[in-house]
């Protein structure tokens, strides 16, 4: 997890399938519209999880989403297949 400003209109977020082609056009999307983040989370398959990703010159160490605990976040942007969708949503 990485953390930015605080502030109260400031958001704690998530994206489930983080490493793929949807999950890393949202990254790019947030950065581009400085979307107001508190912290990011990052999420994806048990073979994913561990890999590094870079954001805003950070780097972020994705999650295993199936066994990670999504309390504190405030959203969660999720794309992954339709039965792992369903069930973490």
């Amino acid at each position: 997890m990485i953390s930015f400003r605080r502030s109260p209109d400031h958001l704690n977020v998530g994206i489930v399938g983080a490493t793929g082609l949807v999950g890393s056009m949202m990254l790019t999307m947030l950065a581009e519209r400085n979307f107001p983040l508190t912290s990011l989370r990052l999420f994806a398959s048990a073979r994913s999880a561990g890999t590094p990703l870079t954001f805003r010159g950070s780097q972020i160490t994705v999650e295993d989403a199936a066994t990670a605990d999504f309390t504190g976040l405030d959203l969660v942007l999720v794309s992954a297949a339709r039965t792992t969708s369903r069930a973490l949503a």
